[in-house]
């Protein structure tokens, strides 16, 4: 399913990382015009994943969290909620939806990220729960030492003032570093850095980490993928970018940067150029796709694979995406040393 062509690179000569998106699904992984058995959800939007790391110990398989929209009644209805699928790290495979709603009515956008010391899933999403509410600046933070696929297993630990997302970077000792925002919006000018040291209080250090590259035509961005952590110790993050004309006629591409293994705030490397845009008629949303927004990639779901996928010393990372905010693909980025 993943093409074998090279798609885009960026590499400059300043640059310590030579990184390359590899591969992309000529077709989506999940959607409602799949075969039921292939990846078929009953939803006419399913979109913008976040992997779940799997525990063979526990019984707990590896897929993604999906917020989904227009289901049938019985699959949560037509308003925003977040539900789930089987999915295969290695091969980018994904299962049918499952009839689980995880978070109910008004919640979107999940971020979670595994901590296999203590054993506890934590997730960032967005939630519409009044009255402890901040409008579009509401984020949820939520726990579990459980099932991350049983709602009634999360613990809802925080309600912040930040912009529908949180992507978290676990430290092996505190603090622990959180990447949150969309901007320009409101009073935010930039994509900003908060640390907690035990997750109870946030606090941001950072209000203008990362603002609009406007020599790439960006308009806006937001924080999307949970940064990875890489052989090199430092970290991989996608960012979101809407290019001139979103959204009627721009693209909601990826871009990334790298952060400093000492120091996560400082920014070591950025793409040049967006990494991840609209190739294929599902990203695009042609017909018969399902679409809300044409020409859509939001890249919220990186996740590093074993050493044992590739025989050299890079890193890989296997991403999952919204197309078109409505359907779901894969694919592979390389990340070497120069």
């Amino acid at each position: 399913m993943l093409s074998a062509s090279l798609l885009l690179s960026t590499a400059f000569a300043s640059d310590l990382f030579n990184v390359t998106l590899l591969s992309m699904s000529s077709l989506p992984i999940i959607s409602n015009i799949n075969a039921k058995g292939s990846g078929y959800t009953p939803c006419n939007y399913t979109f913008n994943p976040s992997f779940i790391a799997g525990d063979e110990e526990r019984g707990i398989k590896e897929g993604v969290l999906l917020r989904v929209a227009e289901c049938p009644d019985d699959w949560g209805g037509k308003v925003d909620h977040i539900m789930w699928a089987p999915c295969n790290l290695t091969t980018g495979v994904c299962g049918d939806l499952v009839n689980d709603v995880v978070f109910g009515k008004d919640t979107q956008d999940p971020r979670i990220v595994y901590d296999e010391d203590t054993k506890m899933y934590h997730i960032f999403y967005y939630a519409n729960n009044p009255p402890v509410n901040h409008g579009e600046y509401t984020v949820n933070y939520a726990q579990s030492k459980g099932n991350p696929y049983n709602s009634s297993e999360w613990v809802v630990k925080a309600t912040l003032p930040w912009h529908r997302n949180g992507c978290v970077i676990i430290r092996d000792t505190p603090p622990h570093y959180i990447v949150y925002g969309e901007a320009p919006t409101g009073a935010m000018s930039a994509l900003r850095v908060a640390t907690t040291e035990d997750f109870s209080s946030f606090q941001t250090v950072n209000n203008s980490w990362l603002g609009v590259d406007s020599s790439q035509g960006e308009i806006v961005i937001e924080a999307a993928s949970p940064p990875v952590k890489l052989s090199s110790g430092d970290y991989f993050h996608l960012y979101a970018a809407g290019t001139t004309g979103w959204v009627a006629n721009g693209n909601y591409t990826a871009g990334y940067v790298i952060m400093d293994k000492d120091d996560p705030t400082k920014i070591i490397q950025k793409s040049k150029e967006h990494l991840i845009i609209s190739t294929y008629p599902y990203q695009n949303g042609d017909a018969p796709f399902p679409v809300q927004r044409h020409r859509t990639i939001f890249a919220q779901s990186a996740t590093l694979l074993p050493k044992s996928f590739a025989n050299d010393d890079a890193d890989y990372i296997r991403i999952w995406y919204g197309a078109a905010d409505a359907s779901v693909g894969t694919g592979i980025i390389r990340i070497g040393r120069y």
